[in-house]
């Protein structure tokens, strides 16, 4: 899978000496393929995939964790299952010209040692507001490493309802 990444002209870096677990994916904003993938464990699998406008402006990505051994895997972003809104694992223009998120953020792999940083060095867009805002500039650093212990599982809409009671 590292050489399908270097292959794709892709950045794929050791990080510093006293993390060698992490390793660090970096590409332009406005990269034009529309699938990325690499490894993040032994089963952990992390998808961004690129989003356009009509007029094939990159408005941002969005970023999975997925487990490889499951069928259909949810999306281990996800701190519940049902979630609905602006997330954290989206990158999306009109965040930033909104103030909705910073450039530079952490996601837990849900249930699995693992931690996800997203940063967008550089990032410039165009627009004022919602979908008509898009990136012009910048670079997407995305690394990742092991936790000395997994992060808590998700919660099931099933299990929200019921702690409410």
């Amino acid at each position: 899978m590292l050489l399908a990444l270097i292959a794709l002209g892709l950045s794929v870096q050791s990080a510093q000496a006293d993390d060698l677990s992490s390793l660090r994916l970096n590409f332009p904003v406005t990269d034009q393929r529309q699938e990325l993938s690499a490894p993040v464990g032994r089963d952990i699998v992390l998808h961004l995939q690129r989003n356009v406008d009509s007029h094939g402006n990159v408005f941002g990505w969005d970023f999975a964790a997925t487990d490889r051994r499951l069928e259909n895997s949810p999306d281990f972003f996800y701190a519940f299952s049902g979630g609905h809104g602006p997330q954290l694992q989206q990158l999306y223009a009109w965040h930033f010209v909104e103030g909705v998120f910073p450039a530079e953020r952490a996601l837990p792999v849900y249930g699995y040692p693992f931690e996800v940083s997203i940063r967008c060095v550089g990032c410039q867009t165009v627009g004022t507001s919602g979908t008509e805002v898009s990136f012009t500039a910048g670079t997407v650093e995305v690394s990742w490493r092991r936790r000395s212990k997994a992060n808590p599982r998700q919660v099931g809409a099933f299990e929200v309802v019921k702690q409410r009671e």
